[in-house]
């Protein structure tokens, strides 16, 4: 295959993939978009954060702390205190306030 050859169909893919509004452009398209999410986009942000799940979302409500900050810490002082970290730490933490259902 010869340059103009190559660039003939590498422009009519383009097309195809791109610009062409049928199902078998959509589903190609899909099937991309999953390909370079899973195999690039995730794994590159996993090397990039230092870790084997980039992205994490809070699915349930487990992780909401509802009332105030103070009537959660009386309710679970004890733990926290046994694990050496004082309310004045705690109150440090980025999600002092618990994660909400969606977070991601």
């Amino acid at each position: 295959m010869n340059r103009h050859e190559f660039k003939k169909v590498a422009r009519r893919v383009w097309y195809f993939i791109w610009e062409e509004d049928s199902w078998a452009s959509w589903i190609v398209n899909v099937i991309l978009a999953f390909v370079l999410i899973k195999f690039v986009i995730y794994p590159g942000l996993g090397f990039l954060l230092g870790t084997k799940f980039p992205i994490v979302a809070v699915i349930s409500s487990s992780m909401e702390h509802d009332g105030s900050f103070e009537t959660w810490w009386n309710q679970q002082a004890s733990w926290y205190e046994a694990n050496n970290i004082t309310e004045e730490e705690f109150k440090t933490f980025s999600f002092k306030n618990g994660f909400n259902k969606g977070d991601i």
